[in-house]
């Protein structure tokens, strides 16, 4: 099934609204953004991801489906530190 969900990226304020299949891992889109979009290029090797309405946060090693991440969902990319 496919869902409609938005990244933001919080340094920037950026938004991108994506239709994705709750099956693909999250990991998964980041890496195709990040081929496909210069601004994403940061976030490609991200291990997490937060929430924006409940702050909590999501391995991107999880599928949409697993993570709970519904249709509408806004998903907060932030870099993460090494």
């Amino acid at each position: 099934m496919k869902i409609t969900v938005t990244m933001e990226v919080c340094s920037t304020n950026q938004k991108i609204d994506i239709q994705i299949d709750r099956k693909q891992r999250i990991k998964t889109t980041l890496r195709v953004l990040a081929e496909s979009k210069v601004e994403f290029l940061p976030f490609k090797n991200n291990s997490m991801v937060r929430i924006k309405n409940n702050g909590r946060r999501i391995s991107t090693d999880q599928t949409y489906e697993d993570a709970g991440i519904y249709n509408g969902t806004i998903l907060l990319l932030e870099e993460m530190q090494q």
